[in-house]
């Protein structure tokens, strides 16, 4: 792989992830404290979902492949790997904005 098929996992879900386990420099200060509680917070929105869409979100944007080794890694087609894509990061999101509102 090259470096322009790895994804920084810092997506606009607001949980600053990347392959190398440390967030990029704009997304401000980062402390112990606040790592574990966004790790926290993915874990969660993680540990509830299917294997199916989880496996595949965990390979893009915490392992940094890219789509087409994660599809073939998940063993599916592109097309169902970014759709399984598509859903997992809305259940992360959906998780992040619960969490937030309280």
């Amino acid at each position: 792989r090259n470096g322009d098929d790895r994804h920084d996992g810092a997506t606009a879900l607001g949980v600053h992830v990347t392959s190398r386990g440390r967030a990029p420099a704009w997304a401000g200060a980062v402390t112990p404290s606040r790592d574990r509680a966004e790790l926290t917070l993915l874990d969660g929105a993680l540990a509830g979902m299917p294997h199916k869409l989880r496996t595949p979100w965990v390979l893009r944007h915490v392992v940094g492949h890219s789509v087409e080794d994660t599809a073939a890694a998940c063993g599916c087609s592109l097309a169902t790997v970014k759709r399984r894509l598509a859903a997992a990061d809305e259940r992360v999101q959906r998780h992040i904005e619960e969490d937030r509102r309280g």
